[in-house]
Parts: C-alpha cells; sequence; structure tokens
C-alpha cells in the first residue's frame, strides 16, 4: 500500500482544473496591472465608477484574470465585495434574470413577483443601506446582452453603468469580459456611449506561454514537478494551438485527463501515451468499423493505414505530411501496389479530413481522428 501511495502524481489535481483561479497568472501581469491601475482600491480619493472591457478569444484567460483580480481585493480591502454575474449560466440574458441574479448576492432575497424595474430599484435601495462596502460588478459573457437570446440587454449596460446618476456612491464599476470586440455593436448608441472606452485586450496564448502556464500548474498539482516532463507539456501546447486554437481551458483539461490516466496506472510520470489516450476520450475518437472502411477507396485506406502506422509507433499524438508520404510509398511498395502520385496521396488525406478521420492542422501536423487499429494491414486489404 504504501508503495501505491507513493507512485501517486497528483498531490493537488484541483490545480489543473480551468476553474481553479491560481495565485498567479502566467503571463498576464500586464493585464493585472491594467485593471490595477482602473481600480487601484476602494479608498475615497480612488473609488470613484468605471466601466471596463476584457476582450479576448475562448480560453485566453480574462475571468482568470478578473476574478484573481477580485479575489485580491477582497483580500487586500475588507470592505470589498465582489458580484460576479455569468450570463450563459444564467440561461437568459433578460434584464429580470440578470437583476434578480446581483439582488441575491447583493441581499441574499429575491422575489418572483417583482418587475425587472422593480427588482434594480430594491438593487439601488441595498447600495444605499451598505454604503460602508465597495462593490466591484463583473459581468462574464457580455456577448450574450446582445445576441440573438437577448431581450433588451442594451438596458441592464445603460443602467449599470449608470449607477452613479442613480445616487450609488459605493461601486467601483462594472467589468464586461466578452469574446468579440465588437459584442456591443448590437446597443443603442447611447448604450455604446456609456459603456465607454476603457478597453483590456487579451491575445492568445503563444506556444511558448501555454508550456509556462502548463508547467506552473503542475508545480501546484503534483507532488514531483518532474512528473510533467517539459516534452510532454510542450506537445501539449502544440496540440492546444492546433485543434482548440491555444484555448488555455483544453490545454488544462488534456493535462488533468491525462494526469489521472497516469494516476490510475500508479506511474511516475505523465507520458505521451497517457496524453494521446486522454485527447481520444476529450475528442470523442472512436475505432473504425467495416462499414465505414468500405466508403474510403483503396488509396484512402492506404494513406490512413499509413498514418495510424506512424503514430502507433511513436509516442506522439500527430504526424507530418512529408512523414505520411513516405511512409505511404514503402507501403505501397512493400503490398506492391502501384506508387501513387503526391497530388494523389495529398487528395487523400484531404478526403480523409473532409470526412473527419483525420485532422490536418496546417502544413505542419496530422492528427488521427479515429482510435488506431493494431492490424494496420488488416485496413488495407478488408
Amino acid at each position: 500500500m504504501e508503495k501505491l501511495k507513493q507512485a501517486m502524481i497528483l498531490r493537488n489535481p484541483q490545480a489543473l482544473s480551468s476553474k481553479y483561479i491560481p495565485r498567479r497568472l502566467p503571463h498576464r501581469d500586464a493585464q493585472l496591472r491594467q485593471l490595477s491601475i482602473f481600480f487601484p482600491g476602494v479608498e475615497k480619493s480612488s473609488a470613484f465608477f468605471k466601466s471596463v472591457q476584457l476582450i479576448g478569444s475562448v480560453g485566453t484567460g480574462k475571468t482568470s484574470t478578473a476574478l484573481l483580480f477580485a479575489k485580491n481585493l477582497e483580500k487586500s480591502f475588507e470592505t470589498a465585495q465582489i458580484i460576479y454575474v455569468n450570463l450563459k449560466m444564467l440561461g437568459d440574458p433578460s434584464p429580470w434574470t440578470v437583476y434578480t441574479s446581483i439582488l441575491g448576492q447583493v441581499s441574499g432575497r429575491t422575489s418572483r413577483s417583482l418587475s425587472a424595474g422593480e427588482v434594480f430599484e430594491k438593487i439601488l435601495d441595498e447600495f444605499v443601506k451598505k454604503k460602508a462596502t465597495s462593490f466591484l460588478f463583473i459581468v462574464d459573457e457580455a456577448d450574450e446582452l446582445t445576441s440573438s437570446r437577448s431581450l433588451r440587454g442594451g438596458r441592464v449596460v445603460y443602467n449599470l453603468t449608470r449607477l452613479p446618476e442613480f445616487g450609488v456612491e459605493n461601486v467601483l464599476g462594472v467589468v464586461f469580459i466578452a469574446r468579440n470586440e465588437e459584442w456591443n455593436r448590437g446597443l443603442a448608441p447611447e448604450e455604446q456611449s456609456t459603456l465607454g472606452s476603457l478597453i483590456v485586450r487579451f491575445p492568445r496564448y503563444t506556444l511558448p506561454q501555454l508550456v509556462d502556464i502548463l508547467l506552473y500548474r503542475a508545480s501546484e498539482a503534483f507532488s514531483d514537478q518532474s512528473a510533467l516532463p517539459d516534452t510532454v507539456a510542450e506537445h501539449v501546447a502544440k496540440i492546444t494551438i492546433d485543434l482548440f486554437e491555444g484555448d488555455v481551458r483544453k490545454a488544462l483539461d488534456i493535462l488533468l485527463y491525462a494526469s489521472l490516466i497516469a494516476d490510475s496506472e500508479h506511474s511516475e510520470k505523465v507520458t505521451f501515451s497517457h496524453v494521446s489516450r486522454a485527447l481520444a476520450q476529450i475528442l470523442g475518437r472512436s475505432s473504425l468499423d467495416a462499414d465505414t472502411v468500405k466508403t474510403l477507396k483503396q488509396l484512402e485506406r492506404v494513406v490512413l493505414a499509413a498514418t495510424l502506422e506512424i503514430l502507433k509507433n511513436r509516442e506522439s499524438s500527430y504526424t507530418t505530411e512529408r512523414e505520411v508520404i513516405e511512409n505511404v510509398q514503402a507501403l505501397c511498395e512493400r503490398l506492391q501496389l502501384p506508387e501513387p502520385r503526391i497530388e494523389e496521396i495529398e487528395a487523400a488525406l484531404q478526403r480523409l479530413h473532409d470526412l473527419g478521420i483525420l485532422r490536418i492542422s496546417g502544413p505542419l501536423r496530422i492528427y488521427a481522428e479515429v482510435v488506431p487499429i493494431d492490424d494496420v494491414r488488416s485496413l488495407i486489404l478488408k
């Protein structure tokens, strides 16, 4: 039993969760500094109302940055209180739903018998009652306010950004988190104007940045940081950029899944094999069946077999077009099949990509979207 305990590599698996807010966020120091400039504290001298937008693609650290800033603010100032509203989690971005969520966090009391306007008035009353508290609003998934599902979302923006005009003096401001730079185009001109132009932008993570993030999270998650080799962290980062547009949440999901597999096998470290199996589960890959094979032309079967053969013989989740072409030529020679032209191999690769069996990510990497089979020859000869 003692040996098994020593073999467990995960000390704090929560640190690999995309929901976990770590003590620091690598490569988001600049964004945190900008928020600190906009909201330096809750003292009377600096606490004037501001409307700020955090803009960036999915998985660029917007929410984590906002919540870490909020967490530090509450830790530094006992009188600070954060009100966080995720519009997608509410399911309905209507003013009534948004205001009810806010009122519940301010007073703990809500009522279905009140209109949206009446709920908003109650929110104003609660702010007046709690003058000693300084509030900061965080409105996540703000795109929902102007999406096809929204219902007068602009009124929410207008009211929340004009709280000082309603006599509210103890709200530091509102932080809107959105994916699209043009999320506010659906607002009326006066609503866009009151939203302001204080914007903090979040660029996509680069490959080295993703590696840094994964290694940092590993330092919190694993008993021994050597349990995540640098090469494996870079492999996960490459997969994330190729298949998930650099979404750091996906990178963490892959690493968490791979780590749980490694732990279940009492492995001393996360390997390429663990990552490949985790990726297969996340992508929902399935094994090839006879019916699918029958739909493929002979060259497509050879190309697929060549790809799976490469992946089977290495610790990786991807291969390159050049390697596939070379292995197709070698397979054709071994099986005494006519050697295809490179253009024909490329066309077969494209066809397999269109069918969702392979995934081509630019000119550099090719991923198998199905679980590799043990006998690649049987794939060709069926």
